[in-house]
């Protein structure tokens, strides 16, 4: 095998490892993301869904005496409405939703790119704007007494779909005091022909999560009465949001200027 045929498997190989690593959407303190939500919040569309997760947490100590925390995370089989041996004393898992998102964009607080254009808002307040037009994963915990989970069914109720309006995205603070916004701009959107094609081909939301962390598909095993995919989702169980149709997807094209309450970010979808 000659140095060729090793680089390019070298570089495929790479592209692959960041690809896969990058189909979660993550934001850091001061980030603002825009993004087209996909589901609408309507019923039988699994492209939004609930699961459980279990975390290992470690530290190591590197070379240089510092100490780096890492977690791995593990699909909890209540997901699937199964037995699940990790489900033991205290250990107990954390409740996740998730949903596929078209993120336009990123308003980023820091410069950590030259290409990221910087906006300056109407108070003076600068962000770096890195352009994104991919489809991702959002994913979240439901928030403290439910507080993140609650700002998208009211989201949902204000607009009637979670997909019609651009909606942002908003992350403050680091590590335990961490908050986070989510509220709908006045920018109705509509997505090209090709984004629409890769939006007919997404895993249910269960099954990615399935896949990335282990366990059975989402319809092995036997039947068990109402399962994780029959049964009413957390939204449904809240009495807000269900999951939304297949057969929907989101218009989304941006025409209109951002609200009022947005002024310090005036501008930043042109």
């Amino acid at each position: 095998m000659g140095i060729t045929e090793i680089q390019t498997k070298y570089e495929n190989e790479k592209a692959n490892q960041q690809s896969s690593g990058n189909m979660e959407l993550w934001l850091k303190d001061g980030d603002i993301a825009y993004v087209a939500i996909i589901p609408s919040g309507e019923e039988n569309d699994h492209r939004l869904g609930d699961f459980w997760i279990h975390s290992d947490v470690q530290t190591i100590t590197q070379d240089t005496g510092e100490k780096k925390t890492t977690w791995t995370d593990y699909l909890c089989m209540k997901t699937l409405d199964k037995a699940c041996e990790r489900c033991v004393g205290k250990n107990w898992p954390g409740h996740k939703f998730a949903f596929w998102v078209h993120a336009l964009y990123i308003l980023h607080a820091k410069q950590a790119n030259e290409e990221w254009e910087p906006i300056k808002s109407q108070t003076g307040v600068t962000k770096y704007k890195e352009e994104i037009n991919k489809t991702m994963l959002y994913k979240s915990g439901f928030g403290k007494g439910g507080y993140l989970w609650n700002q998208v069914v009211d989201l949902y109720g204000e607009i009637g779909k979670l997909n019609t309006n651009v909606v942002r995205i908003g992350r403050r603070g680091e590590k335990l005091d961490t908050s986070y916004t989510i509220a709908a701009t006045q920018n109705p959107v509509k997505l090209p022909k090709d984004v629409l094609e890769q939006i007919a081909a997404l895993p249910n939301v269960v099954d990615y999560y399935v896949a990335k962390l282990g366990g059975p598909a989402a319809d092995e095993g036997p039947d068990q009465g109402e399962t994780e995919k029959t049964k009413p989702s957390a939204i449904e169980e809240k009495k807000k949001v269900g999951r939304p149709s297949a057969k929907k997807t989101a218009d989304v094209k941006i025409e209109s200027p951002l609200p009022e309450e947005d002024e310090d970010l005036a501008g930043d979808l042109f």
